[in-house]
């Protein structure tokens, strides 16, 4: 994996943290807000442990709660 893609996965994450502290919620409850009760924070952890985005589709439901789009959790513009 390249750094680039390693440094842009973490502000991925960062960027999700940051959001979902600034609206008061917690990963967990982000989680299955946005994708339903089987996730949690478990799931949102093991993604980022292995540097790895949530698919596309994941991705826009976080967004979603979050208010932004998912090019802002991506990139950060």
């Amino acid at each position: 994996m390249s750094e680039e893609m390693t440094s842009n996965n973490d502000g991925f994450f960062e960027r999700v943290q940051s959001l979902a502290k600034s609206k008061k919620i917690s990963i967990d409850n982000l989680m299955k807000e946005a994708l339903g009760e089987k996730s949690n924070r478990d799931f949102y952890n093991g993604l980022k442990r292995r540097g790895i985005c949530p698919r596309a589709d994941a991705a826009v439901k976080i967004a979603k709660v979050l208010g932004v789009t998912v090019e802002y959790l991506v990139t950060g513009e």
